[in-house]
């Protein structure tokens, strides 16, 4: 069974050490540059994105971070608001399953589970939550859409924007 669990000072090491495909190498940081982005987050503009260990019953198959943006900019910085309008949303913005875990659908009950906990608005209220990847990901792609992310059309970083009311 997938649940989602803290990032812990017992489990940060495993987290940081899982990796995905080498093909899928250019589609997802490793895990220890998000966790240092949510450090540096949390240090510069005082709230920290949420990131959580995926495991399958006992076993770390995975890891995500999602970000609430207050006023639809990433960290709240002054660069272009993520949302068209600048209104608050949350960003899907890391989620892999390791290697030797794909293709058994965890990835699909985390996202789900993801979804139900971020619908609760955790760090504040917001619309929409949001997601983005490499066009060429299709596997993402396919994802997004089963759980119920559409095409948001528009095309930030060099990545396709997804979208889904919260």
């Amino acid at each position: 069974m997938i649940n989602l669990q803290s990032i812990t000072w017992s489990n940060y090491w495993e987290v940081i050490q899982l990796k995905v495909d080498e093909v899928q190498r250019n589609f997802v940081a490793d895990n220890i540059v998000s966790l240092a982005e949510a450090f540096v987050a949390h240090n510069q503009s005082g709230y920290t994105p949420i990131t959580k260990a995926i495991y399958n019953d006992e076993t770390l198959v995975g890891f995500l971070m999602v970000s609430y943006l207050k006023n639809g900019h990433e960290y709240d910085l002054e660069d272009a608001p993520f949302t068209p309008d600048g209104s608050p949303c949350y960003l899907f913005h890391r989620f892999m399953i390791a290697k030797e875990h794909q293709g058994k659908g965890y990835g699909k009950e985390a996202l789900l589970q993801t979804i139900d906990y971020i619908k609760t608005k955790p760090q504040g209220e917001a619309k929409y939550f949001y997601t983005s990847f490499e066009p060429e990901n299709e596997s993402a792609r396919i994802l997004y859409k089963k759980v119920g992310f559409k095409e948001d059309g528009r095309i930030i970083d060099d990545e396709e924007v997804f979208i889904m009311s919260i």
